[in-house]
């Protein structure tokens, strides 16, 4: 097996294992915020979803990128047989995060009044202060997950997922009934990502840190060695996340806690794609660091086409089909009372359709140590954003918004597209893209109305999602988005999955006939 199969084969048997791990805990997040969107109701619930604008905002400005520097050297460093190193350097992120984030803790529980006031929510400093908190759950969290994708142990960033899912399915909706309502909410994700990271750190010092392997790294020289990877990424990722919190400003500035609330439920349902997103993206960076650009050139070509490609086929058919049933899906699982939310999700879906293109260039620029071209994306979007943002807000409040998003986010694909093709000479196959995104939408036309005859709205997504599916895969193959290779590399992708090859054996089977038929 040459590199190029080695490494796609290991991110597959990687991705399937977060795959796994985050449609259990994406399961449980769901059904917890289903549970306390109801027993918070649309008002309570976007205050819920604002005291977390200041905590973020203070992540954002610490998090100096460590996290995924730590993935990147202790997956370059595994590949060039330098164990000892990969070692030293997911043990100095560790320590050093730990700092960054007691040190961020103090800063969110100073400032809490401030940001009450930014959010135009004064009564808000209290929860604020509860919410702080999570500026440490979470800066622990991420960097232990990513030092288990450093050493490609995929099962452990799965087990934590499910764990810190888990907590909060458990402890929210108990503390809201209790009586502490927006405490209590607030109180169960700080303690969920507190647990989680408790197990997280007793897992990597049992299974990863107890490898005996010396390194020469001293812990100054190893930071400096991660910042100068992270420190374009950090201020790449601080100017998205600050535009994410700006949009949230925003809001609260021309929204109700009625209209917030709807669209954070329409957030919710489309973190439903993240089951996809998140082990493409977390699988593909750790790929693409394997990867030396001038002297893997066309392997890496190669495996930038095929993960473009694989990525769209599984994404973009998965989007249109939430935009479509997005009635149904709201009305069946958060009620009425939301009633905003069928139509903000229909709209903010759209932006998915070249999030598929958008992480596959993300990870690859990072996984080559591109970090600036991402930077420059991100600053590009955010001069977008402020004039575009808060002129749409003013006018047509979370729509508005939303357009913004949609906007901004095209201009940043585009950018990385011309990018790729200016700088590194790589053309995206852009034709079979639009065949993947036109096939998806012609898949829907049928269900559009099926719907329309089923009062019953359990067997009105059932039955939509089937016609769905196996109108998809019928038609895929007919105008050639698969062929026998793409099912001859995907068998020998999975072959060694024996939970899940059954099933694509039969999915495999029944392309062959169809391309056997054309």
């Amino acid at each position: 097996m040459n590199k190029l199969e080695s490494i796609a084969k290991k991110s597959v048997e990687g991705g399937l294992y977060l795959l796994f791990g985050n449609i259990l805990s994406l399961i449980l997040m769901a059904l917890a915020s289903i549970i306390v969107a109801r027993l918070l109701g649309p008002e309570k619930y976007g205050l819920y979803s604002l005291t977390f604008v200041g905590p973020s905002i203070i992540i954002s400005i610490i998090n100096l990128g460590l996290p995924a520097a730590v993935t990147r050297y202790a997956s370059l460093y595994r590949s060039e047989k330098r164990v000892g190193d990969a070692l030293r350097i997911a043990d100095i992120g560790l320590k050093f995060r730990l700092v960054m984030s007691l040190v961020g803790l103090i800063t969110s529980l100073l400032l809490s009044d401030t940001f009450a006031l930014m959010i135009n929510r004064p009564e808000a400093s209290l929860y604020i202060k509860i919410a702080s908190i999570v500026i440490l759950g979470n800066m622990m969290f991420t960097v232990v997950q990513n030092i288990c994708l450093g050493f490609d142990k995929m099962k452990y960033v799965s087990i934590n997922m499910i764990i810190q899912a888990t907590v909060k399915f458990i402890l929210t909706p108990m503390l809201i009934l209790f009586g502490l309502q927006v405490v209590g909410a607030i109180a169960g994700h700080v303690l969920s990502y507190i647990i989680a990271t408790i197990v997280g750190i007793l897992l990597i010092y049992q299974k990863i840190f107890s490898i005996n392997d010396d390194s020469n790294i001293e812990f100054l020289d190893g930071l400096k060695i991660m910042f100068s990877y992270s420190i374009p990424l950090y201020l790449s990722t601080l100017i998205n996340s600050m535009t994410m919190q700006y949009n949230n400003i925003v809001q609260s500035w021309f929204a109700s806690d009625f209209q917030i609330g709807n669209f954070k439920v329409a957030s919710n349902f489309l973190s439903l794609l993240t089951v996809l997103i998140m082990p493409i993206s977390s699988t593909l960076f750790p790929a693409f660091s394997k990867f030396n650009i001038d002297r893997d050139r066309n392997d890496l070509v190669e495996f930038l086409t095929y993960s473009l490609k694989y990525t769209c086929i599984a994404l973009m058919p998965a989007t249109v089909l939430v935009i479509v049933l997005s009635r149904e899906i709201v009305y069946l699982v958060y009620g009425s009372r939301y009633s905003l939310s069928p139509l903000y999700l229909s709209i903010y879906g759209l932006s998915y359709l070249y999030t598929s293109i958008s992480i596959v260039l993300v990870s690859f620029l990072n996984g080559i140590g591109k970090t600036k071209i991402i930077l420059y994306g991100n600053l590009l979007g955010a001069i977008v954003t402020i004039p575009l943002t808060y002129l749409l807000a003013y006018i047509y409040n979370i729509i508005g918004i939303i357009i913004s998003i949609l906007t901004v986010n095209l201009i940043i694909c585009i950018y990385y597209i011309n990018t790729a093709k200016r700088i590194y000479r790589i053309n995206i196959d852009l034709k079979t893209i639009s065949k993947i995104l036109s096939t998806s939408i012609i898949s829907a036309i049928p269900i559009i109305f099926i719907k329309n005859y089923i009062s019953n709205i359990y067997l009105s997504i059932a039955v939509c999602g089937a016609t769905y599916l196996a109108t998809y895969l019928t038609i895929s193959p007919i105008i050639k988005i698969i062929d026998k290779n793409d099912l001859k590399r995907i068998n020998t992708f999975i072959k060694d999955l024996k939970i899940i090859y059954p099933i694509v054996q039969m999915l495999i089977r029944y392309e062959k006939k169809i391309i056997e038929i054309c």
